[in-house]
């Protein structure tokens, strides 16, 4: 009878699938279709202006609670040029996050902030020379999933919330901005 029963289970096991088999068409059919869509779009060049400058020192004031992914507060960085001239400033920061002012050394600035990237015109400044950028926002980072910048959810073995962030290496953005270079990181914090 064992024999049988092993025999049945042998035999549906090699006509069954698991998955069916690859299929790209997913419209309609995956709840995560349009992170899936956005992570293809044709990325813009913009290491004209990134890599004009060395991001050497990160502080972040952060506001944040176990019992969602809101997260608001500054960033204060410290870079040095690079570059032969620098007359932009670019970070990123997720789209759906509010940002609300930016000081460039003590100076208020207005940035250009569009499509998760910021721009920030600042007077010509020559290699070797100091920046300090202080960003001040808020937010809910709208970057959903597991894998995302900021995730939250309740743990039921211990009975509480709970928020964590698996950021690296380009998810850093959904809850503090930054230039997210994998040839430049950052010296401390």
């Amino acid at each position: 009878m064992k024999k049988f029963i092993l025999f049945l289970i042998l035999a549906s096991a090699s006509i069954t699938y698991a998955q069916a088999p690859y299929n790209t068409n997913i419209d309609g059919k995956c709840s995560h279709q349009s992170q899936f869509e956005n992570q293809h779009k044709e990325l813009r060049d913009v290491s004209h202006v990134a890599d004009t400058y060395h991001m050497s020192f990160l502080h972040l004031n952060l506001e944040v609670n176990s019992g969602n992914t809101s997260v608001g507060g500054s960033a204060l960085m410290h870079a040095q040029v690079l570059s032969e001239t620098l007359d932009t400033i670019y970070l990123e920061l997720n789209q759906s996050l509010i940002l609300d002012s930016m000081r460039f050394n003590g100076e208020l600035m207005t940035p250009t902030f569009e499509d998760s990237e910021i721009f920030i015109v600042v007077d010509e400044m020559n290699q070797g020379d100091n920046i300090n950028l202080i960003t001040y926002y808020h937010g809910s980072s709208s970057s959903g999933g597991f894998f995302s910048g900021v995730t939250s959810d309740y743990n039921y073995t211990y009975g509480k919330s709970v928020t964590w962030t698996l950021s690296e290496p380009f998810s850093a953005r959904d809850w503090f901005p930054v230039r997210q270079n994998l040839n430049d990181k950052i010296d401390s914090v």
